[in-house]
């Protein structure tokens, strides 16, 4: 029996967004979506392993983050000498190259070893096509674990995190708005998924808690980020809980004293009240925190009171009460219940009187009488947010993640002769021998013998196929060559009519291959690159690379607000990882196919498919096991989205 596409058999292509569109809308599939469901325990036993990242984050904090109560606040310099101060104190101890470079306000610096490369700048400078006022920093673990994180901010507040470990097996996501100050994170792991938005960090703080503490938290300190600053930090909770601390009594009438001057009629009087809690702010410092927002004191002694504490106080001290009284957590009964478990647990130190000032002040906000009752309270809780919860948004449609335009869209035909899957003993494969079928089935040495024997005949010069030339064969195959067939295709019809970035890398000195633009990006990997010196031509100059261990096709554009990256990653032992992703949406489609030995996963097939804050995940013990179980989702979505692509799945017969 030939062998049969699975993609043949669905309707025109047409009439299947239609269909998508009107009978398979996305909305009523997330009523099945549990959007903020993780694996608790696979942060410490995959993604924060000790690696090369974790090593350099630790010496290299040249970003960091504050917050205003509401937002995140990147901190930075846009100073090249300053952040090449930061190289030189590691380089010693890290990095064996490094360069930096510069120019009209744009700036970059990198070092590289035999484990690691680091990389950071301002603006768009050298061969990065970054953004104008945008800081960015990249540290990438080259060793197995494939490790990399990514970092970009500006000033006004704009914030992307990317970290990925084992070749995209794991991500983790994190973007903040710069105008409104949205928050979305998004995780995937080898198994489970989470994604959530909020329309401030604070609020996604207080509406993932449990993520912020166990994810979030741990990995902006693995990669170097600095302590995470929020609601749920140990200072910000002590600063809470001194709102509740008794004060001796005649203390506080010495503190309301000292603070009568700040509302007397003569200014010099004010004035002179101001200086003396100023030289005095030690003493008084817990008190002025608490008075800042208390309304039993005038607006012009809050005012002078708040003038005095951001003056005098640290830049941590500052950020903690920002925190505390942006979200004023004093009269959050969700946080104080949290407050109450922190103290049972111990985690927390908390006298008896102040547990009964919290419970007091609990029952006052809920008007709920749980006296020290801690499971009554956290089932409280649990009421109370599911009856408050905002149902997730996707956003993206079908009808959306099926449209392709631009860069990408011109070479389609081109990834389906480097991308030709096919399904054999249940799993999803590349088929290899589809790369043939442009060459008329010959091998590639067997056509250059056949011309240099007519070079020969005819006469004419044999160095013109030098087998250590450019086109080498040694180090070309039909994926190479359908490779630069595309990216010469995409070149000849897309000369540019103003100067712009625009290169192509040909790694001849081994099987890969790199080709950028400023809105087409495509690689072809075949195994690691070579360490310890790259192979001259002729056999001289160094170790041979490493044997093919892997195929990767990567592809992706940047087209402003239409940014689409496609990557399919296959191990010789079966596993895969094939990702289709919508940044500017936040919407992501993955197939993750594992086996025992590298995954260790029950079910050997996982399907992500991410829509914002809305996620939906597919499991199965195959991809036919996936196809049976799932065919109208197959059918009408997932199949749709690879042919858009030109991505063909063959099922052996």
């Amino acid at each position: 029996m030939a062998a049969q596409s699975i993609l043949a058999k669905n309707k025109p292509l047409n009439s299947t967004i239609t269909s998508v569109v009107s009978t398979f809308v996305f909305t009523a599939l997330a009523s099945l979506i549990t959007a903020t469901s993780f694996a608790q325990d696979s942060f410490s036993e995959l993604e924060l392993k000790s690696n090369q990242i974790e090593k350099l984050g630790a010496k290299f904090e040249v970003i960091t983050f504050a917050t205003d109560g509401r937002r995140l606040k990147p901190v930075f310099s846009n100073s090249q000498n300053s952040t090449q101060k930061q190289f030189r104190r590691i380089q010693s101890k890290f990095s064996s190259t490094s360069s930096s470079g510069g120019g009209g306000g744009t700036w970059s610096t990198n070092g590289t070893n035999a484990t690691s490369k680091i990389a950071c700048g301002f603006g768009r400078t050298g061969d990065r096509i970054g953004r104008p006022g945008v800081f960015w920093l990249t540290i990438e673990d080259i060793t197995p674990t494939g490790a990399v994180a990514t970092v970009e901010a500006s000033k006004a507040g704009g914030i992307l995190i990317n970290y990925t470990t084992n070749d995209g097996a794991y991500s983790f996501r994190f973007r903040q708005r710069s105008k409104s100050g949205e928050v979305y994170c998004r995780e995937t792991t080898k198994s489970a998924a989470f994604a959530a938005s909020a329309r401030s960090f604070d609020a996604f703080c207080q509406q993932n808690s449990q993520f912020v503490r166990k994810r979030v938290e741990p990995l902006f300190k693995f990669v170097g980020l600095g302590q995470l600053s929020n609601r749920f930090a140990d200072d910000i909770a002590k600063n809470v809980l001194l709102s509740f601390q008794p004060v001796d009594q005649e203390r506080l009438k010495n503190f309301q004293k000292a603070i009568e001057g700040l509302n007397a009629d003569s200014f010099d009087e004010r004035e002179a009240a101001m200086k003396d809690l100023k030289e005095n702010f030690k003493t008084w410092s817990d008190l002025i925190q608490s008075s800042i927002n208390d309304d039993k004191h005038s607006v012009e002694t809050r005012t002078r009171l708040k003038k005095i504490f951001l003056k005098s106080a640290t830049e941590q001290e500052k950020s903690d009460l920002e925190i505390a009284q942006e979200g004023k957590l004093s009269d959050d009964a969700t946080y104080l219940i949290w407050l109450l478990e922190q103290s049972e647990s111990n985690k927390l130190e908390v006298t008896s009187d102040i547990k009964k000032l919290l419970v007091s002040k609990i029952e006052k906000l809920t008007g709920e009488n749980h006296g020290d009752d801690l499971k009554k309270w956290q089932a409280w809780v649990s009421k109370f947010e599911s009856s408050n919860a905002i149902k997730p948004k996707p956003t993206l449609s079908n009808s959306e993640m099926l449209e392709l335009e631009g860069p990408l869209e011109e070479v389609t035909h081109h990834i389906d002769k480097l991308v030709r899957l096919q399904i054999k003993k249940g799993q999803l494969k590349i088929n290899r021998e589809h790369w043939a079928a442009a060459f008329g089935g010959k091998s590639l040495k067997e056509k250059i013998q056949k011309v240099k024997k007519q070079i020969k005949e005819s006469n004419l010069p044999e160095s013109w196929f030098d087998e250590g030339g450019k086109y080498a064969f040694v180090t070309t195959e039909y994926p190479q060559v359908l490779f630069k067939l595309m990216t010469e295709e995409f070149n000849k019809a897309n000369q540019p009519k103003e100067a712009e970035i625009r290169y192509y890398m040909p790694d001849t000195l081994t099987f890969n291959r790199e080709f950028k633009n400023s809105n087409l990006r495509a690689s072809l990997k075949f195994h690691p690159e070579p360490k310890g010196g790259f192979r001259m031509m002729g056999g001289m100059g160094g170790p041979k690379p490493p044997k093919k261990e892997f195929f990767e096709f990567a592809i992706g554009q940047s087209t402003p607000g239409f940014v689409r990256n496609f990557n399919y990653r296959e191990l010789n032992d079966g596993s895969l990882i094939l990702t289709l992703e919508y940044p500017n949406k936040d919407g992501m489609l993955k197939i993750v196919q594992g086996n025992d030995s590298n995954f260790g996963q029950k079910d050997h097939l996982v399907v992500f498919d991410i829509r914002g804050p809305v996620a939906k995940v597919f499991k199965a013990k195959s991809f036919s096991k996936f196809i049976a179980e799932n065919e109208n989702y197959f059918d009408e979505f997932f199949s749709p989205v690879l042919e858009k692509l030109s991505i063909k799945i063959i099922e052996e017969p």
